[in-house]
């Protein structure tokens, strides 16, 4: 989780909440390719921004096991220089997943 879509146009964005367990792939719901907004297919953002991280949130590497943790909030202070834009965390050549704290 953590994953969620946006659209480029209007700038809408949905989080991912519930992984799909794929109990209704019969009926075709789970073969759906995009989700649409403005017009378009809305973009995948797997990773998030570190204004978008919280407290408590774990960035973890598959490969090695490497784990972080979020201890202070971005406050944006920086966004303009674009500091803020990066979305890959990186661990043993891949991209490090993100973990959410638990609510």
């Amino acid at each position: 989780m953590g994953d969620s879509l946006y659209c480029d146009d209007c700038g809408f964005e949905v989080m991912v909440t519930k992984e799909c367990d794929e109990s209704c792939k019969k009926e075709g719901c789970c073969d759906v390719e995009e989700l649409m907004c403005c017009g378009k297919p809305m973009a995948l953002k797997q990773h998030a921004r570190c204004y978008e991280m919280k407290k408590g949130d774990f960035l973890v590497c598959d490969d090695c096991g490497f784990k972080v943790e979020v201890v202070e909030e971005c406050d944006q202070h920086c966004r303009k220089e674009g500091c803020c834009e990066v979305t890959e965390m990186m661990c043993c050549g891949k991209i490090m997943k993100l973990i959410r704290k638990e609510v």
